[in-house]
């Protein structure tokens, strides 16, 4: 039993009234090796006011978390479950400076709508903040996070965001895209070939004066992918590199021809056994 499941984000019953929490069980893979985890997705869940009736104020917030039970050592499993709420918190950016934890962002949240109808009486349109965890792969010592956010604080439409963390099971560490691959000119002229196929755009037409907001108009690959159906999934969030209207862009590599730019020994062995 993990010693340092003892952090605040995991003590469910300290969350306070109003809160309520579920859990669902994935069973680890049969296997020798270590090379998959058992987990559990916790969610927590809090509101102010009651969101079942309309034209209430009121506000909701919630949000998942990863809870690794065995597969791997605990140290390990603590590291990567601090970084999958580091990703949440990330991503929430300046509203969770003063948040250490998931119970504390909820609190944080929940505080900004409590001051805006303070201020703000006649204020009736209702938040909803939701944080989603999917796991996509675990096994051959990949786990493959995915994050998906919703929120509606106002305004015209809801932000939504969606975040994939991979993680090398064996030494704990995240498998970011630039430790994962040869960031070559081959390798980048690769994932732009297929971009600029599925935009049908030539090789000579500018990314910029086509609508995409690539940084000197030079194209890049995310920190933001994910593995599946022998594809490599490249992930660019709405505003990322186009307008809102655009949605959420997604190219997709055959893994056969990404295989000789891999670098990382996992992603080698995950996709050597998916090709076979």
């Amino acid at each position: 039993m993990k010693q340092l499941k003892l952090y605040p984000f995991t003590l469910f019953l300290l969350i306070i009234v109003n809160a309520c929490q579920s859990e669902e069980t994935i069973e680890k893979s049969d296997n020798n090796l270590i090379d998959s985890v058992q987990y559990t997705i916790v969610t927590r869940s809090k509101e102010v006011g009651t969101c079942s009736n309309e034209n209430m104020q009121c506000a909701k917030i919630q949000i998942q978390s990863l809870d690794i039970k065995s597969g791997i050592t605990d140290q390990k499993a603590v590291n990567i479950e601090l970084d999958i709420i580091n990703e949440i918190l990330m991503i929430e950016g300046n509203e969770a400076a003063t948040a250490k934890n998931i119970d504390d962002l909820i609190d944080v949240l929940l505080d900004e709508y409590k001051n805006l109808i303070s201020t703000i009486k006649d204020y009736f349109l209702p938040w909803e903040v939701n944080y989603t965890i999917n796991v996509v792969n675990n096994n051959l010592g990949l786990l493959t996070v995915e994050i998906n956010y919703y929120s509606y604080r106002g305004g015209a439409h809801g932000n939504e965001y969606i975040k994939y963390v991979n993680y090398n099971l064996f030494d704990g560490a995240k498998v970011r895209v630039d430790s994962a691959f040869d960031m070559s000119k081959k390798f980048l002229s690769l994932c732009e070939q297929i971009f600029r196929k599925k935009y049908k755009l030539d090789a000579k037409s500018s990314l910029s004066e086509s609508g995409f907001y690539f940084n000197a108009d030079k194209f890049y690959i995310p920190d933001n992918y994910y593995i599946r159906d022998n594809l490599l999934h490249f992930i660019y969030n709405r505003y990322e590199i186009a307008p809102y209207s655009e949605g959420i862009i997604e190219i997709q590599v055959p893994l056969s021809d990404v295989f000789p730019y891999i670098k990382s020994e996992v992603l080698q062995a995950f996709v050597r056994k998916h090709q076979t």
